[in-house]
């Protein structure tokens, strides 16, 4: 069996003051550091976040830290009107549906 992990980035943060992924803790941002923990676990990692515009600020802050995650690796959400971590989810399933 082949397992994936998605990583649920779509979120404003808006209790945490706002963009969560990018958020310092300890000087990383805190998708970095989700990335590091989850890649020892899972052979694939996604990261499945609301807009183009999130999954660029990721990568760019990604970057920094010499690590490259490739467009295939984000799951844009299907239908933004969704809100909340269900519109990753459904996002999610409708990708691995149609792809694998």
């Amino acid at each position: 069996m082949n397992l994936k992990a998605v990583i649920l980035a779509g979120g404003k943060g808006e209790r945490i003051g706002g963009n969560k992924p990018l958020v310092s803790l300890n000087g990383k941002p805190l998708i970095y550091l989700t990335l590091q923990n989850i890649s020892s676990l899972f052979p694939e990692v996604f990261i499945s976040v609301k807009t183009a515009e999130q999954k660029e600020k990721i990568q760019q802050a990604l970057v920094n830290y010499n690590l490259r995650i490739k467009d295939e690796f984000f799951i844009l959400d299907k239908d933004p009107r969704l809100m909340g971590p269900v519109s990753g989810i459904f996002s999610a399933m409708d990708f691995f549906s149609r792809s694998f």
